[in-house]
C-alpha cells in the first residue's frame, strides 16, 4: 500500500514537471507576470486631490436696528443734556441699514483631477470639486471678526435751549462730533411748550 501511494506521487510529480517543462506553460507564467506588473505599474484613477482649509469671513447676520438705535439715541441724550443751557433734550436717529456682524469661517476646497484612457488612446479628463463652510468656533460661540454699526442718514435733536443760537449751534457741533456726521445731517429745534 505504501508503495502504491509513493507511485501515485511520483506519477503526479512527473506530470507536474513536464506541465512546468512545456511551452504553453512558458507563455503563460510570463504573460501572467506581465500582467501582475502591469497592474501594479498603471496609475490609479485619481491623480490628485487636495484639501484646503481657510478661514475666511462671512457675513450672517444683520443686527437688531433698535438694539444699536436706542443705545446711540439714550448716549447722545445723555451727553447733549449736559450742554451748558440746553436743558431737556430728546434725540431721534435715522439709519442707513440694521448693521452687520461678520463671522469667521472654515472653509474646505476638496479638488480631484481624474484622467481615464483606453486602448486607442482617447483620453477623459474629470474635475471634481467640492467645497464646505462651517462658521468658527472659539469656546461655545461664533468667532466674530466685525461688528458694523449701521451709518447715520440724518439727526433730528429737540432741546429746551434751542430758541438760543449759540446754544444750538453747539448740540450741532457736539452730535457731529459724537457721530462723525457733517453738520448737514444735524437739525436742532427749540422745544415747544410742555415735556419732552
Amino acid at each position: 500500500m505504501k508503495e502504491d501511494i509513493l507511485r501515485k506521487l511520483k506519477e503526479k510529480k512527473d506530470k507536474g514537471e513536464q506541465w512546468f517543462k512545456g511551452e504553453k506553460s512558458k507563455y503563460i507564467i510570463v504573460i501572467l507576470v506581465s500582467i501582475g506588473l502591469l497592474v501594479l505599474l498603471w496609475p490609479s484613477p485619481v491623480k490628485n486631490s487636495d484639501t484646503e482649509v481657510s478661514t475666511a469671513p462671512m457675513e450672517t447676520k444683520s443686527l437688531n436696528e433698535n438694539g444699536h438705535k436706542e443705545k446711540m439715541i439714550g448716549e447722545l441724550e445723555n451727553i447733549l443734556s449736559n450742554v451748558s443751557g440746553a436743558g431737556q433734550v430728546k434725540v431721534n436717529l435715522t439709519l442707513s441699514s440694521d448693521g452687520v456682524k461678520t463671522y469667521a469661517t472654515n472653509e474646505r476646497v476638496e479638488r480631484r483631477d481624474i484622467d481615464e484612457g483606453d486602448s486607442v488612446q482617447t483620453i477623459k479628463k474629470t474635475v471634481e470639486e467640492s467645497s464646505n463652510k462651517d462658521i468658527a468656533v472659539s469656546g461655545s460661540s461664533p468667532l466674530l471678526i466685525e461688528d458694523k454699526t449701521p451709518e447715520v442718514i440724518g439727526v433730528l435733536v429737540v432741546a429746551q435751549g434751542a430758541k438760543d443760537a449759540i446754544v444750538k449751534e453747539e448740540l450741532i457741533k457736539a452730535t457731529a462730533t459724537l457721530l462723525n456726521i457733517s453738520y448737514h445731517k444735524v437739525e436742532v429745534v427749540a422745544k415747544q411748550g410742555g415735556d419732552i
